[in-house]
């Protein structure tokens, strides 16, 4: 028979998994609202695409690792909750010491979605500060290096909020593991264990994306200072040459327009073979990952673990484990939390020309009524993130029978933020 002590340890445990998982989901939810504004970032030249394609690609891995981790400290803590409940069934206790711990506390599993592609033309970029396409022959690097500036931003507060709590939530589940000698304590451990990696690895894909933003961001600006010197260089040499004055404006229009203010043709040439040699050590050098390992590759080889962790279900004795709350994705809790707000729920429940009060007299209250409407409207099919549903669009929630046209936004994290709904006219 377990101690009151074991009870309370499982349930410890159990705790530090699902606010772990929290942690994760919340971050990665403002991440994901934080990187919506990033695509194009790395340019459509060569070293553009060639760092954006590695980028895409590590990003992908990290939301994906991130919401399989998730998934499976929620399923982890599920089944270490049910393993104390059966016990207690056992052991014929109507309540399981410590289970305080967990009781009321809906367990959020994260469901971010991958940012936009870093590849494209987001504007002209460098090319709108000195245009060089026609003198040197190949595209100058274009990417955005303030939204590269905000990507690093976004990656380095997850990676100092949610992802360094979730690590604190895991230490404190490994100090109650290092001092419990329950009967399953080493499959409890064994699965904590490859848990903890599995945070630890998000731990140091977040980090990577963060510093190769940054550091993306700073070629780009090196390389403008270089190509601003050498335009300067020549225009310096002109000046000496001719003993004429020529005014430095034209700087920021581009080489091009130098024909067009004296500066003969031979140190144009020059100066653009010096740029494009700037251009090409660029596309030798954007590259993501300086070690050829991919971002992300330790989630990836601990994915297999990660996915049998998730999938298992709670051997169950005791039915005690059904009262608790039920995991709930990210974007479902923030429709829901959204929808509940009483500034949220009265714009709709409280209009009477909305036609809505015999549909919110069959509900326990307006608040509920709102939280399944906004819930149905997330759900439907062909919705895409980042879209607001107006008058141009809106969307028709069948409620009870009754259809009802709904208006909102769907956030790029996938929660729907209901703004309206009424009854059409018939």
């Amino acid at each position: 028979m377990p101690t009151d002590i074991v009870y309370e340890r499982y349930f410890q445990i159990a705790r530090a998994a699902d606010d772990a998982s929290r942690h994760l989901a919340d971050g990665a939810a403002v991440l994901t609202l934080s990187l919506a504004g990033t695509g194009s970032m790395a340019g459509s030249d060569v070293a553009g695409r060639q760092w954006g394609t590695e980028y895409d690609a590590g990003a992908r891995t990290m939301m994906s690792g991130i919401t399989g981790t998730s998934a499976a400290l929620v399923s982890f803590s599920s089944r270490v909750k049910q393993t104390a409940y059966n016990w207690a069934e056992s052991d014929g206790l109507t309540a399981a010491p410590g289970e305080h711990h967990v009781t009321g506390v809906t367990p959020i599993v994260a469901d971010s979605l991958p940012p936009p592609s870093a590849v494209g033309d987001s504007g002209a970029g460098l090319q709108g500060v000195i245009d060089l396409v026609g003198e040197i022959g190949v595209p100058v690097p274009n990417g955005d290096t303030g939204k590269l500036v905000s990507a690093a931003d976004a990656w380095n507060a997850y990676l100092g909020g949610g992802v360094a709590s979730a690590i604190r939530s895991m230490e404190s589940g490994s100090r109650v593991i290092a001092d419990d000698r329950s009967p399953e304590i080493d499959l409890i451990e064994g699965e904590f264990t490859t848990l903890t990696a599995a945070v630890a690895e998000v731990d140091a894909g977040v980090r990577h994306l963060g510093v190769a933003s940054g550091e993306f961001k700073k070629t780009l600006d090196d390389l403008r200072n270089d190509i601003k010197d050498a335009v300067e260089q020549m225009i310096v040499e002109q000046v000496a040459a001719t003993a004429v004055g020529i005014a430095l404006s034209f700087v920021t229009a581009g080489i091009a327009t130098a024909a067009g203010v004296g500066v003969a043709a031979s140190r144009i040439a020059s100066t653009a073979r010096k740029i494009k040699g700037f251009i090409d050590l660029i596309k030798n050098t954007a590259k993501l990952s300086k070690t050829g390992k991919k971002v992300g590759h330790g989630l990836s080889e601990l994915k297999t673990k990660i996915d049998e962790i998730a999938g298992r279900s709670p051997k169950t004795l005791s039915g005690k484990a059904d009262d608790l709350p039920k995991p709930v994705p990210k974007s479902v809790q923030d429709t829901i939390d959204y929808a509940r707000n009483p500034n949220n729920y009265k714009h709709v429940t409280d209009n009477p020309e909305h036609g809505l009060q015999d549909l919110i007299a069959q509900y326990s209250s307006p608040a509920d009524f709102v939280e399944e409407l906004s819930v149905k409207a997330r759900e439907l099919p062909g919705l895409t993130p980042g879209t607001p549903y107006g008058r141009s669009n809106p969307l028709t929630v069948v409620m009870n029978g009754t259809p009802v046209t709904v208006r909102g936004y769907l956030d790029p994290t996938g929660a729907f933020k209901i703004s309206t709904a009424f009854i059409p006219p018939a």
